[in-house]
């Protein structure tokens, strides 16, 4: 089963969709990008996911009580998205994939943008 990642927001950012992203490619090179976030001493993408409580109980079709929807500043993501990018034009050896990944961060970071302009939350969604 493949997964991405698409970006949240509370409340909605007028301007932007982040279900617009192809985050297959984030999804598929989290661990990496996790790794190098460390490195760079930002936090890691895998630590902006969150999902509500109905999200995580129609996704394994149980009843979960207690599951916190976590909400981020959108300037601590553009912490982390600006450092990776920078990090993946000057070794965009290291991924297979470092146009794709840099198009699905710079639209990222045009989301964050208008977050942070808006004064919105926001955390990362995976959809299975």
């Amino acid at each position: 089963m493949g997964y991405a990642l698409f970006i949240t927001f509370n409340p909605h950012v007028s301007g932007v969709d982040g279900w617009d992203i192809c985050g297959k490619t984030l999804a598929h090179h989290l661990e990496k990008l996790d790794d190098v976030a460390r490195q760079l001493q930002l936090l890691p993408l895998g630590e902006m996911i969150s999902v509500s409580e109905e999200y995580l109980e129609d996704l394994i079709d149980e009843d979960i009580k207690g599951c916190q929807e976590q909400w981020l500043l959108p300037s601590v993501g553009l912490l982390t998205v600006n450092g990776l990018m920078s990090f993946i034009q000057e070794n965009s050896n290291h991924f297979h994939a470092a146009s794709q990944l840099l198009e699905d961060l710079s639209h990222l970071r045009h989301c964050l943008n208008h977050a942070d302009q808006q004064s919105t939350l926001f955390h990362l969604t995976p959809d299975f």
